[in-house]
């Protein structure tokens, strides 16, 4: 719900921002999703949940004594 409330925000910040120009506004929404799908494969909550940005989770460490 959290990416399709921000793709809807972008979508709509997009044509906007770049008014009439046709095309345009699809451009850089385009650009933007590829970028969000390249950097953030896990999506948003992905940057707050405990892995890396390959989607592999993070090693545990042993506590030391």
């Amino acid at each position: 719900m959290l990416g399709a409330a921000a793709l809807h925000l972008l979508g709509e910040l997009t044509r906007n921002l770049m008014g009439d120009a046709p095309g345009i506004s699809l451009m850089t929404y385009g650009l933007v999703l590829v970028l969000m799908v390249t950097f953030l494969p896990r999506g948003i909550i992905g940057l707050f949940s405990g892995s890396n940005a390959a989607g592999t989770p993070k090693p545990m460490e042993r506590p030391h004594a």
